[in-house]
C-alpha cells in the first residue's frame, strides 16, 4: 500500500510498534473466499466483478444515497460500468464509512492512488481493466506473492472439500483449511434465512454420509460426527456457528429426540422448540469439535434480510443484515460454557463475536472468567477504522487484556481487499498499544513484543 508512513499511526510509538509487525505473516481463520474460483484462477472480469460485485454494503448504500435504485442494480442487463460510474458518485460523500476506507485502499493496493468518483471512474474503469489481466493480479498469484501464509475457508459438513485437496497441490499442506460449518442443519426455522429447507439438508447430509438418518436423532448426530471426522482428515482444526441468539442451555435427549422427529415429519416448530434444538446440537457439535482440541467460534447478534423488497429483487443476501446483539448472552451461554471448562480440553478455545458493541463488555468478562472462552475481534459491520479501535480500547481493560482476544480475522468474500484488511488492523493495533506507551507510560518493547505475539504466535498457539 502506498498510503504515508503515518495512515491510522497516531505517534512515534505507533509507527515504531508497527515497523515491529508490518512485514509479518498473515493468518486468517475465518474468511468467504471462494476457494473454486480462486483455482480456476481467471482473471477478472472487469473492476466491478473484482471489487465490487457480491459486496452486502455496497447495493444498499447505492440505494439510500439514491444512485442507483434496487430493480436496475439487480436487473442482469445492467451493464458493469453503470454500477460502477453509480458507485464512484456516491463515495465523496461517504467520508467516515468503511465502504469507503476499503475501496481506498484496495485501489492503492492496485496502483491507483487517485480518488474514485464521477470524473474519475472512466479512467480508474480502464486503467483497472488492463492491470487486472496482468498474471500478477490473477487469484492464485495474488495469494502467492501476498503475507498470507493460512487461510480457512467456511465449509458446510456436506461440502466434499475436494477444492482443499488441489489447493494442497498449488499453495502447498496447510495453507488452505477448511472450517466447520454446521447451523444450517441446527436451525429448524431456515426460511427466514436459509435458500434451502432443513429438510433438504437433511436429505444432503444422509448422501454425504451414506447413512438414512431421517426420524433417528443418534443417526444424525453420528452422521454429523464422521463428517466430522472426514474434515480433521483434511486440516480442519477450526469451526463457525453463525446464531441469532446463542442458546448454551442444557436440553435433555429425549426432548431433542422429539423435536426431531415433528421436525423430520415437518410439521410447524415453534420458538422455544427451535431454541433447545439449536442449544442441544450446538452442545453435541461443540462437543466434537472439544474432543479434537479444535477453535470454536461463535458470531451472534445479526438481524438478516430486514427489507423485503430488496429480498424479493436481489435475494438473500442482499445488503439489508444489519446489527442485533443479546442482553443476556452471558447468562444464555453460561450453562455451555461451565459445561466445557476444565482441565481436559486439549486446549480446545471458543471465540465469542458478537454484532452489538454494547455485548463487548459481556465477552469481555467472559474472557476473564473462562480460561477457553476469548473476546472475538470487532466483526462485519464493526471491522472498521472506527470499529478496531472502540473494541481495542474497551476489551482488554475489562477482559485479560489483549492475550484474551482472538486472532484477527478478515471475515472477507473480496480477495483484493485481504491485504487492505489486515494492514488496517495492524496500524490501529499499533496506534491503541502505542497509546499505552505514551499515554500510560508502558515500555515500548512489551508493547512491541505484545504486537509480534497477536500478529503470529497467537493464531500458531490456537492451530497448533
Amino acid at each position: 500500500m502506498a498510503f504515508d508512513k503515518e495512515f491510522l499511526l497516531s505517534g512515534s510509538a505507533a509507527q515504531a510498534i508497527y515497523e515491529e509487525i508490518r512485514d509479518l505473516p498473515v493468518f486468517d481463520i475465518h474468511t468467504h473466499v471462494d476457494l473454486k474460483m480462486i483455482l480456476a484462477n481467471e482473471p477478472a472480469a472487469d473492476p466491478w466483478m473484482a471489487l465490487c460485485h457480491g459486496d452486502h454494503y455496497v447495493s444498499s448504500i447505492m440505494e439510500s444515497l439514491g444512485s442507483m435504485d434496487r430493480q436496475t442494480f439487480f436487473d442482469p442487463k445492467t451493464p458493469g460500468y453503470d454500477k460502477w460510474l453509480a458507485y464512484a458518485r456516491i463515495l465523496p460523500h461517504l467520508l467516515g464509512n468503511q465502504i469507503r476506507d476499503w475501496m481506498r485502499m484496495t485501489l492503492a493496493e492496485l496502483g491507483i492512488e487517485r480518488p474514485l468518483n464521477a470524473d474519475s471512474a472512466q479512467a480508474i474503469w480502464d486503467e483497472l481493466s488492463a492491470t487486472l489481466q496482468a498474471d500478477r493480479w490473477r487469484p492464485v498469484n495474488l495469494f502467492k506473492n501476498s503475507k498470507i501464509v493460512l487461510m480457512s475457508t467456511t465449509d458446510n459438513p456436506v461440502d466434499s472439500l475436494e477444492p482443499h485437496v488441489e489447493a494442497e497441490k498449488v499453495f502447498g499442506k496447510g495453507y488452505w483449511l477448511p472450517a466447520w460449518r454446521p447451523d444450517p442443519f441446527f436451525n429448524l426455522r431456515p426460511g427466514l434465512i436459509k435458500t434451502r429447507s432443513w429438510i433438504e439438508w437433511i436429505e444432503e447430509l444422509e448422501k454425504a454420509s451414506g447413512a438414512s438418518v431421517m426420524g433417528n436423532l443418534k443417526a444424525f448426530r453420528d452422521a454429523l460426527a464422521r463428517r466430522h471426522d472426514y474434515f480433521v482428515a483434511r486440516g480442519c482444526r477450526v469451526s463457525d456457528y453463525g446464531v441469532t441468539l446463542p442458546y448454551g442451555h442444557n436440553v435433555t435427549e429425549g426432548r431433542a429426540v422429539a423435536i426431531f422427529d415433528k421436525a423430520c415429519r415437518e410439521q410447524e416448530i415453534d420458538d422455544s422448540e427451535a431454541a433447545d434444538f439449536q442449544a442441544y446440537m450446538m452442545r453435541f457439535s461443540i462437543g466434537l469439535d472439544f474432543e479434537k482440541g479444535w477453535v470454536s467460534q461463535i458470531h451472534f447478534g445479526a438481524l438478516r434480510n430486514m427489507r423485503d423488497l430488496a429480498v424479493n429483487l436481489g435475494g438473500l443476501d442482499s445488503g439489508c443484515d444489519t446489527t442485533g446483539g443479546c442482553r443476556d448472552a452471558s447468562q444464555l451461554l453460561r450453562p455451555m460454557l461451565n459445561h466445557f471448562d476444565g482441565a481436559g480440553s486439549k486446549q480446545h478455545k471458543i471465540f465469542l463475536y458478537t454484532l452489538d458493541k454494547a455485548d463487548w463488555p459481556r465477552l469481555a468478562g467472559l474472557s476473564r472468567i473462562f480460561p477457553s472462552v476469548y473476546s472475538g475481534v470487532s466483526w462485519w459491520h464493526f471491522d472498521s477504522v472506527s470499529g478496531m479501535l472502540e473494541m481495542m480500547r474497551t476489551v482488554p481493560e475489562l477482559g485479560a487484556g489483549f492475550r484474551k482476544i482472538g486472532p484477527f480475522v478478515t471475515d472477507a468474500r473480496n480477495i483484493y481487499s485481504l491485504a487492505p484488511r489486515s494492514e488496517v488492523y495492524r496500524r490501529v493495533l499499533s496506534t491503541v498499544l502505542g497509546e499505552a506507551v505514551e499515554f500510560r507510560s508502558d515500555p515500548l518493547d512489551e508493547a512491541k513484543a505484545l504486537a509480534r505475539h497477536l500478529c503470529s504466535d497467537h493464531v500458531k498457539r490456537f492451530l497448533g
